[in-house]
């Protein structure tokens, strides 16, 4: 039996610790945001064939290679897919968080999309002044601000968010749903434990 496909979104390419914990649940893993330098997978190695001929040991870094490749191609397209439009890829991303998440502090949302919160606040300024989200106090708790997406918020993120999914479902349609699942477990996996031996070392 096929499982479900899930629809990847940007927020979905993660080293978020939440959802990467939990493998059974939807995905909901913190975006990879704000770096507009991407990693150039010949500084790793110049090509696939390097590990040709070469011992197990020598060659068993592959997996590296291939996942950056592959991040690398999809970032790419991630930023394809908005090329059209006069938001930033931060200021999407934080749409499409509070889109998906409804009413967030300021801290709630930089732990969704990971983006700084010197940046953070330089990219709410701007989707405000664009008048797509608003600042409020919170209803129990006044010292709290909450940050809430305008009816033109809503109107953007929603045709935008319909661009950015025809365009990366070209991707991930390559996979059945069951392999596309699979790989969402396997780099959820791989990603707890890349955190966990970092939390290590720090």
């Amino acid at each position: 039996m096929e499982t479900d496909r899930k629809t990847v979104t940007t927020n979905d390419f993660a080293a978020g610790s939440e959802s990467v914990m939990d493998s059974d649940s939807e995905i909901d893993d913190k975006s990879v945001v704000g770096s507009d330098s991407e990693i150039d997978d010949k500084s790793v190695v110049d090509s696939d064939s390097a590990t040709e001929g070469k011992s197990a040991t020598e060659g068993d870094l592959k997996s590296v290679i291939v996942l950056f490749r592959a991040y690398n191609y999809v970032m790419q397209n991630v930023k394809l897919s908005l090329e059209n439009d006069t938001l930033s890829l931060n200021e999407f991303v934080a749409l499409e968080a509070l889109q998906a998440k409804g009413s967030l502090t300021t801290s709630e949302l930089i732990d969704k999309v990971l983006i700084a919160n010197s940046s953070m606040t330089y990219v709410l300024d701007g989707l405000c002044k664009k008048g797509l989200v608003k600042r409020e106090k919170d209803k129990v708790d006044r010292r709290i601000i909450r940050i809430e997406l305008t009816d033109s918020g809503y109107d953007v993120i929603r045709a935008l968010y319909e661009v950015h999914r025809t365009h990366m479902r070209q991707i991930f349609d390559v996979l059945s749903p069951a392999e596309e699942k699979q790989m969402q477990d396997l780099l959820k996996r791989v990603g707890k434990k890349a955190e966990d031996l970092a939390s290590a070392i720090q």
